[in-house]
């Protein structure tokens, strides 16, 4: 009996055989063989590449915000001043003194109220009124030629149409001063005070 036969039957009967390595080929047959040469002969082992891990894609940095520049203000324009006028002529009335009395009108110049403040300054003082006519002078033409020394207009919306605008201190030679008018005049004893106070300070009329 060959070798492979017996061991075919002893395999049959669940006999194990065993057999000394370097006769395995002697039993083991064609696949024996194999087996025992790619036992004997040692396997190579290559290891595989590790792929490396894609990187993560970062997220784009947020653009800087920038930060809103407030508009630059402009400055408001400043406030025009009133445009100013010619300058209104006056008639010089009759009279004497140091002072000239500016009033609204002839009717004024010639009232009860009037005649007080005459006996306030003492005499006769002259009184002129706004008047646009062939008799008309400037305001300081007028105190030129009587050479008073002092104008005391009665109300200050007057002294502003007479000069066409804020009125000087002085007027020539002849100190401007600007009084209530003879309405506010009429109208009580506080408009006679400040009336009393400003010819006081102005050097018009003195204390007693």
């Amino acid at each position: 009996m060959n070798p492979h036969t017996r061991a075919g039957y002893l395999k049959a009967l669940g006999i194990p055989l065993w057999v000394r390595p370097e006769r395995l080929a002697d039993y083991a047959g064609p696949e024996a063989e194999i087996a025992a040469g790619v036992a004997a002969e040692p396997v190579a082992v290559t290891a595989a590449p590790v792929a490396e891990p894609a990187p993560v894609p970062q997220p784009a940095p947020a653009p800087k915000a920038v930060p809103e520049t407030a508009p630059a203000k402009t400055p408001a324009p400043p406030a025009a001043e009133p445009a100013s006028r010619a300058p209104r002529a006056v008639r010089l009335g009759p009279g004497e003194g140091p002072a000239l009395l500016l009033c609204a009108g002839p009717g004024e110049a010639s009232g009860a109220l009037a005649n007080d403040v005459c006996r306030a300054l003492g005499g006769q003082p002259a009184w002129a009124w706004p008047d646009s006519g062939e008799q008309g002078m400037p305001v300081a033409e007028a105190a030129e030629e009587r050479m008073f020394t002092a104008i005391v207009i009665f109300g200050a919306g007057l002294a502003r149409t007479l000069f066409g605008g804020k009125p000087p201190v002085s007027c020539g030679a002849a100190r401007v001063v600007i009084a209530p008018s003879m309405a506010e005049l009429k109208s009580g004893p506080d408009a006679r005070r400040a009336c009393w106070k400003a010819l006081l300070e102005s050097g018009v009329v003195r204390a007693p």
